[in-house]
């Protein structure tokens, strides 16, 4: 799999900004459009990975970036350029695993929210 980013409900501005720092790591973005967060994170990266539960998560609006088949040093290095961009850091980041590519694209933000909640008290 190449190195991808998945970026849900970025502004044109932001989505720019992410592709920038992506090509000088020769990573790829894909913009995963509202329509599609009702599939899983698997399918999305190609890997055509079926759903564990049968409900579908609403759609959500909030920023959210998930990155595939990519070293953790890659994922340090574009952190790293977008900070040097002077980009606003995007709160909901999340890596592919075997057990988040079953789950819907709306599990996955509910459980990062979820997350971030609790690392915040």
């Amino acid at each position: 799999m190449r190195p991808t980013i998945l970026a849900f409900n970025l502004s044109l501005s932001r989505l720019n900004l992410l592709k920038l720092a992506a090509i000088r790591l020769n990573l790829a973005v894909e913009t995963v459009q509202p329509l599609e967060q009702s599939r899983t994170v698997g399918d999305l990266f190609g890997l055509g990975t079926r759903a564990a539960t049968a409900h579908v998560p609403p759609v959500f609006d909030a920023e959210m970036l998930i990155f595939g088949g990519m070293e953790n040093q890659q994922i340090n290095a574009l952190l790293a350029t977008l900070r040097q961009m002077q980009v606003p850091p995007f709160p909901l980041k999340a890596i592919l695993t075997p057990t988040n590519a079953a789950w819907r694209c709306g599990e996955l933000y509910a459980e990062l929210c979820k997350e971030r909640q609790q690392f915040q008290r």
